[in-house]
């Protein structure tokens, strides 16, 4: 038996020396455990970190959102003051053109009145000097004939006059 008993013996050495080295892992998976709950404390923390900045953000996007969506508003309100500009420049335009074209069409037909009138004034002038100088002529022809008329009536008083005597 002395065999079974060293045997033994050297079984609870091989034991004890498989215990250190469990001691020894369970040490080591202790302290690789403080560590990994080190670390995911850590991790914890960032995920709270990163939590409150989502958090933020979120807040800041649905202000940004908030923003958007009343320069939308003031855009729509933008395009219907345009519109309405738009269709009071229509009107005004086609207003001033119909009194363009009026303000033409009376310019052009004065200019015709005021262009027969000159003529007409010019023409005028022109038959009036004609007038004067045949009426000028015409005086000068019974001028003369005056003269001979009076001359005749000369002799002829002369005439009687020597037939008396």
């Amino acid at each position: 038996m002395p065999a079974t008993v060293k045997s033994l013996e050297d079984r609870t050495d091989e034991m004890a020396e498989d215990l250190t080295q469990v001691k020894i892992q369970v040490a080591e998976l202790v302290h690789g455990s403080a560590n990994v709950e080190s670390r995911l404390s850590t991790l914890a923390a960032n995920v709270s970190a990163l939590t409150n900045s989502l958090t933020g953000t979120q807040v800041q996007l649905t202000a940004v959102a908030t923003k958007i969506e009343l320069i939308a508003d003031e855009v729509k309100l933008t395009r219907m003051k345009l519109d309405s500009m738009s269709v009071d420049y229509m009107a005004f335009k086609s207003k001033a053109e119909t009194t363009f074209a009026l303000v033409r069409w009376s310019g052009v037909f004065m200019t015709g009145v005021f262009m027969t009138v000159l003529l007409s004034a010019f023409t005028f002038a022109r038959s009036a000097g004609s007038l004067e100088a045949t009426i000028i002529q015409q005086q000068k022809i019974l001028d003369q004939q005056q003269k001979t008329l009076e001359a005749i009536q000369r002799d002829l008083s002369d005439l009687k006059a020597q037939k008396k005597n």
